[in-house]
C-alpha cells in the first residue's frame, strides 16, 4: 500500500524555515510505520519555536487513512 505526503507551513515558512518536501511512502506487507526526514533550514534569523505540518492523502493499494485526532 502507499500514501502521499506533503510538508506545509504552520508558523514556519516552507523554503525559508523548513525544506519543501512531498512524496510517496510505500509500505510492504506487515509494515505500519515509515520515517520521513524533514530538513530544517537555518535562515540565520533569531526566532522562537515554529511548527510545520505533514499532510497525508491519496491512499492506494487498499489503504485507508483514519480521521485526525
Amino acid at each position: 500500500v502507499a500514501v502521499s505526503y506533503r510538508v506545509s507551513g504552520g508558523s514556519a515558512t516552507v523554503g525559508a524555515d523548513v525544506a519543501p518536501m512531498a512524496g510517496r511512502l510505500d509500505f510492504g506487507p506487515g509494515e505500519t510505520v515509515r520515517t520521513i526526514t524533514i530538513p530544517i533550514v537555518d535562515d540565520g534569523s533569531i526566532e522562537g519555536p515554529e511548527s510545520f505540518l505533514v499532510s497525508l492523502d491519496g491512499p492506494a493499494g487498499g489503504a485507508t487513512l483514519g480521521a485526525p485526532d
